[in-house]
Parts: C-alpha cells; sequence; structure tokens
C-alpha cells in the first residue's frame, strides 16, 4: 500500500455560481438539523445512582469543643436528619484468614466416639496451598483475562504488603491447569460431536525444549462449532491435528481457509472455503 489519505474535502471550483448556491444550500440545511447527541445548553440529566452497589454509611461529627456555643457553652442539641453525599470508593486489600476449628471431646462414655472430634478442614483449590479460591480466581482474571504478566501482578500485592515469589503463583497456575483438564476434555467431546466447524491455525511460540523438535514454534488451532469454542496448542501444522481431534468417524462440513491439511480429512468431511 502506498502512502495516501482516505480523508477527502469537498473542493468547490472558483467561479462556479451554480456549485457555490449549492453549497450554500446544503451549509443552510446541515445548520438547521440538530447535531446528534446532546446539545449545548440544553438541561442535564444529572448524576446517576449506583444504588446496585454495596453501601457503607459512616457518620461524621464535630469535633467535640464545637458542639456547644461557642460564647455561651451551652451544648447543641442534635437536628433530626442529617445532609448526605456520596462517593465511590475503591477498596483493594488482603486479609489474612486465621481458620479455627473447633475441637470436642466426648462426655460420655460408650466410647462410640473416641478420641477428639475436631470440625472439617476448609475446603482449598490446592490441598495445603497458602491462598484460597478467591485469590486464585482473581489471578487467573488478571492474568488470562485483563492479560497481567505474573510480575506485574507480584508488584500490585507488594503495594498491598504480600511478598510472593513467582515460582509460588506459576506452581500453582499448573496445578489449577491440571484440575481443569476434566472440563477441557468435555469441551473436546462437544466439539467433536458437531457437524460444521470453523477452523483456523496461527504460529505460535513455546519456548520449551521438546525431543525431536527443532526450534520454538508451535500452533494454536482454534475450532468453533454452534456452541463450544476448543483450543488445541499443538508442535506441529501437519494433517494429523485434525484428524486427531476430529476421528475417523466424523462427518460434517468444515468453515476453513485453503491451507491444503484440511483436504486429507476423507470423503465424509466438505471444506467450506471461507
Amino acid at each position: 500500500f502506498g502512502r495516501k489519505s482516505e480523508q477527502t474535502k469537498d473542493l468547490v471550483p472558483e467561479n462556479h455560481d451554480g456549485d457555490q448556491e449549492a453549497c450554500n444550500a446544503s451549509e443552510a440545511t446541515s445548520e438547521s438539523k440538530n447535531n446528534r447527541g446532546k446539545q449545548p445548553g440544553s438541561k442535564g440529566y444529572g448524576r446517576k445512582r449506583r444504588s446496585g452497589l454495596p453501601t457503607e454509611e459512616i457518620l461524621h461529627e464535630l469535633p467535640k469543643a464545637e458542639q456547644c456555643c461557642p460564647r455561651c457553652g451551652k451544648p447543641f442539641s442534635v437536628f433530626p436528619g442529617s445532609e448526605d453525599s456520596e462517593e465511590i470508593h475503591w477498596e483493594v486489600r488482603l486479609v489474612r484468614h486465621i481458620h479455627k476449628r473447633t475441637r470436642y471431646r466426648p462426655t460420655c462414655h460408650c466410647r462410640a466416639v473416641p478420641g477428639i472430634m475436631t470440625a472439617p478442614p476448609v475446603p482449598k483449590l490446592i490441598p495445603k496451598g497458602m491462598f484460597s479460591c478467591s485469590f486464585w480466581v482473581h489471578l487467573l482474571l488478571e492474568k488470562f483475562l485483563f492479560q497481567r504478566p505474573l510480575y506485574r501482578v507480584r508488584q500490585v500485592l507488594a503495594l498491598e504488603g504480600l511478598s510472593v515469589s513467582q515460582g509460588t503463583l506459576t506452581g500453582g497456575l499448573k496445578r489449577i491447569g491440571e484440575l481443569r483438564q476434566p472440563l477441557y476434555a468435555g469441551i473436546l467431546e462437544r466439539s467433536r460431536a458437531a457437524d460444521h466447524w470453523h477452523r483456523d491455525e496461527t504460529r505460535w511460540m513455546v519456548f520449551a525444549e521438546m525431543e525431536g523438535k527443532v526450534g520454538y514454534r508451535w500452533w494454536l488451532w482454534v475450532v468453533v462449532p454452534p456452541d463450544s469454542c476448543a483450543y488445541l496448542l499443538e508442535p506441529t501444522r501437519s494433517a494429523k491435528v485434525p484428524q486427531n481431534h476430529l476421528g475417523e468417524e466424523a462427518e460434517g462440513i468444515i468453515n476453513a481457509d485453503r491451507y491444503v491439511v484440511y483436504k486429507a480429512l476423507g470423503g465424509k468431511i466438505r471444506i467450506a472455503f471461507c
């Protein structure tokens, strides 16, 4: 593409009365119509009340020394009602929860309950881990929804008083990845059961050594049937990837580009090019 601008200007030739009259008529018509949006000088709508947010009332009183008449010293009486105003407060804090599990000792002599009974432990996403489920939910959102690197997340946590190593966060995310494998397998099964898929692939760098593979270029495949979306991170771009995903009995339509591997899926698969 060469250098050019897509912006155009309406040029009126000099000494052309007809075009000038048409231009003036057009300007008059545009001035008679209001622009979109709120017009200058019109009445505002007022501030919107965010009543759906949790509310915390904070009482403000005069200092003790000012709660009396400055001349005679008699105290003021509280007038009914209050002058109210509101502001939106953004509170981010880390809290250390200490779970105290109550212990019980039987008082009977029937020996049906041997020893001391203790309340059950609090369920944790990672057994014996130091972080709660809510903590991991926030970390997953930070990394995978907002695309914030872990070292930046650690900086935010440090500002709140929590120093944590990157290895601890990375190790926890790997454990969570293992826990999510059944969900991922279910999505793949749902994808295979369809009869119409949109497919594409793109290069994806994976900086991990793999035996028999030269370089770090992998491929991220996406499979989109009507009601699910599956991602396949594979070290190859060959036809084995869609073949292994769909299986030999698959039958349906694939919307894809003209990449030649899709033609190797057999006669039961029809290719509808993008």
